[in-house]
């Protein structure tokens, strides 16, 4: 699994594709219990024990689990939308969670500046105000 990992097989279709590899490694399993003619008690504790490891593994690594298995949001580039340096600044903290008080004061510039520059990079990028600035940071990966 690590080198499918590593070969980029996970990056679409993360869930189906592991409940696929999962699968099949229980059928090699159960394969190889009926083709060596062990008895079924033999074939059902091996699958119990592949079971509960997987639950095990799952109560364990669960938040790390279902961070791995999202999809990951597409990349937009501000550069690329032909912000400015000031501009992507600004809107970096506006999506960091800065007030417009706050990176004013950091910028040493004038809240009226900083609300121009931000209403230039809305207008680049498509939005109308901050609320759609937000929802479009929540489905893409912001870059500089």
């Amino acid at each position: 699994m690590a080198i499918l990992f590593r070969m980029g097989f996970f990056e679409k279709h993360r869930i189906l594709r592991l409940a696929c590899c999962l699968a099949y490694l229980l059928s090699i399993e159960i394969a190889a219990i009926f083709t060596a003619k062990s008895t079924m008690m033999d074939a059902i504790g091996a699958i119990f024990f592949i079971l509960a490891f997987l639950v095990f593994f799952y109560l364990m690594f669960q938040d790390k689990l279902m961070v791995f298995l999202s999809e990951p949001k597409e990349k937009l580039s501000l550069g690329a939308k032909d912000l400015s340096d000031t501009e992507i600044d600004y809107i970096m903290a506006v999506i960091s969670g800065k007030s417009v008080k706050e990176t004013a004061f950091d910028a040493g510039v004038s809240e009226s500046t900083v609300r121009n520059m931000l209403a230039r990079g809305y207008t680049k990028l498509g939005v109308a105000n901050r609320a759609e600035l937000f929802a479009l940071a929540e489905k893409h990966d912001i870059v500089k």
